[in-house]
């Protein structure tokens, strides 16, 4: 009904349907479920259309996913572009709809799904008044069901459009503009535009080749260096892009290690992030030996209050035991840490905690994009730390 509330990851439902489907395979009929709904293929039209064992497996799941959203009054997000589409199909209420818009105005055309597209066609053909913006060589989200080619078949499918080319180019310098150019061609279905560049800057794109990331922060901070005493910039003229929130720790580590001052845009530092930090924290008491101050992660690994156990010789008391037999092993691998870990490597203890806590096996179920890259955090915390024993955990941390 119209109370119904959006799901925001699939993956728990889906897991509840199959628990004995690893995950890897569950993700790959998430995505297949995503591909039939941006498609517009209903669960029956999947069935029908599946062949082996593997699509109707797939298929038959969807089947399921549906009734389960539809019985709890759920819709996922691509459930809101597929409904959509299939409810304006109808000639009244597209009617109704469509004459609220006296234009259609799109962006970014080349990332639509067919989806997306359709709704766009349905609205527009009421009133037959759309405005589209796109560029085919600027489309990222194919992996995602988008289609690029929508920039040119719209010429088809909207009656009496009109094209027009945009040359001027007032962001792109020389050197960079031949470089992409370069790529671009490469690509069978690129038309070639006649670009006007007003960036007045020529310079040639430098390549650099590393052996390891730590080349990579020795070589951003010693260009840093390099405009700043040299061509005069300032700090605040510079920025440095990175592909994953996770790989922000070398660089980051570069510039403090230069004296060099910096803030990360769109997220905390590195080591400030919560699940870093916790286990930083956690290591500094190991280090100190004050198992006390290791409950604020504890009880976070274990999703509860620090108030629900203390800390007596090194030992975890209960003033409730817990009933989650996790949890019970968890504490077991925190008082072996304390009592018998001086063999372990700082890695080494850090997996004991993750794996021992079930945080780890949580963030892989979930699924999400948080998830994903509270993992990455981790992964990248862990390999910076395999090379340090705990008798060394000082220079670590």
């Amino acid at each position: 009904n119209e109370d119904f509330e959006i799901l925001e990851n699939p993956q728990p439902i889906l897991r509840n349907l199959l628990p004995k489907l690893s995950p890897q395979k569950l993700h790959l009929i998430a995505e297949k479920i995503e591909a039939w709904k941006v498609n517009l293929i209903s669960p029956q039209a999947a069935l029908m259309s599946s062949e082996g064992e593997w699509q109707t497996t797939a298929a038959t799941v969807y089947q399921r996913y549906q009734e389960y959203l539809r019985e709890h009054n759920l819709m996922d997000f691509d459930d809101l572009i597929y409904h959509t589409a299939k409810l304006l199909e109808d000639s009244e209420l597209l009617k109704e709809y469509a004459s609220k818009f006296a234009w259609v105005f799109v962006d970014e055309l080349q990332d639509f799904n067919p989806g997306q597209y359709k709704i766009v066609q349905l609205l527009a053909s009421y009133h037959k008044r759309v405005f589209l913006t796109g560029d085919e060589d600027q489309s990222i989200y194919e992996w995602r069901g988008a289609h690029p080619e929508y920039v040119f078949q719209a010429a088809k499918d909207f009656s009496n459009i009109q094209t027009f080319i945009l040359t001027q180019n007032f962001r792109v310098p020389h050197g960079i503009w031949r470089l992409a150019e370069n790529l671009i061609t490469k690509n069978k279905s690129h038309k070639p535009k006649p670009i006007i560049l007003l960036k007045e800057e020529i310079r040639n794109v430098e390549m650099f080749r590393g052996d390891n990331e730590l080349d990579e922060a020795y070589l951003l901070t010693k260009l840093i260096r390099q405009l700043i005493e040299k061509e005069k910039k300032s700090y605040s003229d510079i920025a440095v892009l990175y592909r994953l929130n996770s790989q922000s720790r070398i660089y980051e580590e570069g510039l403090l290690k230069e004296k060099i001052p910096y803030s990360v845009i769109g997220s905390e530092k590195f080591y400030e992030r919560e699940e870093v930090k916790y286990l930083v924290d956690f290591l500094k008491a190991v280090q100190k030996k004050e198992s006390k101050s290791a409950l604020p992660t504890i009880a976070w690994l274990l999703d509860t209050k620090s108030e629900n156990f203390k800390i007596v010789n090194h030992k975890i008391q209960w003033r409730t035991k817990p009933k989650n037999r996790k949890a019970i092993d968890f504490l077991k691998a925190v008082e072996l840490i304390w009592n018998e870990g001086a063999e372990l490597k700082v890695a080494e203890l850090l997996e004991l905690i993750l794996k021992s806590s079930g945080y780890l096996d949580q963030l892989k179920k979930d699924g999400s994009w948080s998830a994903q890259a509270r993992r990455q955090n981790l992964q990248e915390l862990l390999r910076t730390a395999k090379d340090f024993s705990l008798s060394e955990l000082n220079l670590f941390l």
